[in-house]
């Protein structure tokens, strides 16, 4: 009985068995009971490195951030993108010359020169002052008193510096010159010039100076006391009336 019921057992096992495997549909391609896979990928290099990935922008961060300082010691370079535009070399500053004689003008016409053209010596000059050059070339003689050192006619007694042969006496340094003369630097003589070998003589600036011209016929006596007077030099020393303008007396710097 056992022996019998065993083999129903194993009969009915060995049935359900082949209905399960002819019960599975057929396969394509005579693959049957294996499942469809993917498709195969191409398999990576294993000596290829993955690409590196951007870093995310920290919110608030400049653009300029992140890269490399120069360190303390060491030489900028300059940034070629920007070039030359909007920068200036500084400028050295501007060396400071010492004042220079400027040209002087005189009686109208005249060439003015710089001051002065050349500086006689001591001996150079008292011998011109000894010998009276400035009387040369028909110029004034000079008169004993204030009152005939007036002109009679100013045009024919004047005599300019060039016409007398060339100023030779005392030269006033051009530091002095510079503060004290040159049109522009009026004065009043002030008290009547005193007569001295038969010219007129007065002081100004320091200096005495000797006027070698007879002053104008349609000066007033006393143009002296009220009229604005400077010297100027023009290949000699001239005195100059502001009232009127273009006349210049020859004066000499008497030592």
């Amino acid at each position: 009985m056992r022996s019998s019921a065993l083999c129903l057992l194993l009969g009915a096992g060995l049935m359900f068995c082949m209905e399960q495997v002819y019960a599975q549909p057929a396969q394509p391609d005579g693959k049957q009971g294996q499942t469809d896979k993917p498709q195969d990928r191409p398999a990576r290099k294993p000596d290829a490195a993955p690409p590196a990935k951007k870093p995310n922008p920290t919110p608030g961060a400049k653009p300029d951030q992140g890269k490399a300082r120069p360190q303390p010691g060491q030489p900028q370079r300059p940034d070629r993108n920007k070039g030359d535009q909007g920068q200036r070399r500084p400028q050295p500053p501007p060396q400071r010359r010492p004042p220079s004689a400027p040209a002087r003008g005189g009686n109208p016409g005249d060439r003015a020169r710089s001051y002065p053209p050349r500086t006689p010596t001591e001996r150079q000059w008292r011998d011109w002052e000894r010998q009276r050059s400035w009387r040369r070339n028909g110029a004034w003689q000079g008169q004993p008193t204030w009152q005939l050192g007036r002109s009679r006619n100013w045009r024919a007694d004047h005599r300019t510096w060039v016409q007398r042969g060339g100023y030779g006496g005392f030269y006033i340094p051009w530091a002095q010159f510079s503060v004290s003369f040159g049109s522009g630097r009026f004065f009043r003589i002030g008290r009547q010039p005193i007569i001295v070998d038969g010219y007129p003589r007065f002081q100004y600036g320091g200096f005495s100076f000797m006027m070698v011209d007879p002053w104008p016929e349609d000066w007033p006596p006393n143009w002296y006391a009220n009229d604005d007077v400077y010297i100027d030099y023009d290949d000699g020393y001239y005195l100059y009336n502001r009232r009127y303008p273009g006349v210049g007396i020859a004066v000499s710097v008497a030592m």
